[in-house]
């Protein structure tokens, strides 16, 4: 930042996973590549093992250091409709929200929660996929259902992928030269464990 420079990227891969082939973590500073076998039980090991990475990075160059981490967080239900700073309050409301997506909203809160112990002095944030739907119209976000007990229980359709389909959007305007509240798009996110289509109007 500000000029949206990519210093470190990477990802871990076979977390905890039973196969014949090991953990991996493939790491990237400045364009300069490098892959790390390695066994790697669950994800609070695989963080670790990168952080291990970036102060080494760090120690070789001081562009690769950083002090904010950000966490994707599927579905908060109705309790956040934008990014926000995790403390102990969040937590304890993120911890009601974990069955709403029962295969990621754990790993994240689980990785939070480590983070915060083991790396008190890093800000975190969560970002929700979730917020970019948070503007879809009554008439099509409505149940047919009484609207008090939609009301009691916070009953309302959402989309998901809702970062991906943001993202997708905007560089597809900035591809073309497109003003992106000018346009009306359709976008898929086609994904290994997920796949969604978003009708985009700004």
């Amino acid at each position: 930042m500000p000029d949206e420079r990519c210093l470190v990227e990477g990802e871990a891969e076979r977390l905890g996973a039973k196969t014949q082939d090991t953990s991996l973590i493939s790491h990237s500073v400045l364009g300069r590549k490098r892959v790390i076998k390695t066994r790697l039980n669950d994800h609070s090991e695989a963080l670790k093992k990168i952080f291990e990475l970036v102060e080494s990075d760090e120690r070789q160059n001081k562009d690769a250091s950083f002090d904010v981490l950000a966490h994707r967080y599927v579905h908060p239900g109705s309790l956040f409709t934008k990014p926000v700073r995790i403390d102990a309050p969040v937590l304890r409301k993120l911890k009601e929200t974990l069955g709403l997506a029962a295969i990621h909203n754990p790993i994240i809160y689980r990785l939070m929660e480590f983070c915060a112990r083991e790396y008190g002095s890093f800000k975190q944030f969560a970002v929700f996929d979730t917020e970019f739907h948070k503007d879809i119209p009554s008439e099509f976000s409505t149940y047919a259902l009484p609207a008090g007990i939609s009301r009691k229980y916070g009953l309302r359709k959402i989309g998901f992928h809702g970062l991906s389909h943001k993202y997708v959007m905007q560089e597809a305007c900035r591809s073309l030269g497109r003003d992106v509240k000018l346009q009306k798009i359709i976008s898929c996110h086609l994904g290994t464990g997920g796949s969604s289509v978003c009708a985009i109007e700004r």
